[in-house]
């Protein structure tokens, strides 16, 4: 797949960096780097080991939260964010168990929170290269991630998606790892995350994974 001008971008200041601080440029780290950071703030890491039901609610709740705390905790932008009405958006935090006036008397800037989920994502990929380079270079690349996620988000757009969408792309990504450990068997798969085979097989037809197993 073709890079967009986006991650272009997005890899040209990866790769000023790592020059930067590490003395050379790591192409397959540059690529994961990119790959990762080019992601948008409504991107999650996927728990497939646990059942649909733990997995959505858990999805549903992360997702909730990050954007309560990008808009400072007002319900009506929120509901505009993922096209829904505040009703929706007050049943989903009574449901979830999300504490809104706790989170406004400890409210970060929303410039932090996205500083803070971009060095997450960017530290996650570090984490597996600690064996491959030299532990006083990738401390300091370690010291400096914030100066990277600073750059980066500067040149990332702050996307939103409806709730309907984020879902959907919640599903799809879900299912697809659930069905690859499973080798596409679907009757598998579905016992494994508690949900009837004829469900797995709708949203798996419905969200266009394609199955390489009938089972």
């Amino acid at each position: 797949m073709a890079e967009t001008a986006l991650e272009k971008k997005i890899k040209q200041i990866i790769d000023e960096t790592s020059s930067k601080y590490l003395g050379i440029t790591i192409d397959r780290l540059s690529e994961e780097l990119t790959m990762k950071a080019a992601k948008g703030l409504l991107d999650f890491n996927i728990d497939s080991t646990k059942s649909y039901r733990e997995a959505k609610r858990e999805f549903r709740r992360a997702l909730l939260t990050r954007l309560l705390l990008l808009r400072l905790g007002n319900i009506s932008e929120v509901a505009r964010d993922l096209e829904v009405d505040r009703r929706t958006i007050h049943r989903m935090v009574i449901e979830l168990g999300i504490d809104v006036a706790g989170m406004k008397k400890n409210m970060a800037r929303p410039y932090d929170v996205r500083l803070g989920d971009m060095n997450s994502r960017l530290e996650n990929v570090l984490d597996r290269y600690k064996e491959i380079i030299h532990p006083n270079k990738l401390k300091t690349l370690y010291m400096n991630v914030s100066e990277l996620s600073d750059s980066i988000i500067r040149e990332l757009p702050l996307e939103m998606k409806s709730l309907k969408q984020a879902e959907n792309d919640f599903e799809q990504a879900y299912l697809r790892q659930v069905l690859e450990k499973h080798n596409g068997a679907i009757s598998e798969a579905a016992k494994s995350i508690e949900i009837r085979y004829e469900t797995l097989a709708r949203k798996a037809k419905k969200l266009g994974i394609k199955r390489t197993s009938q089972r």
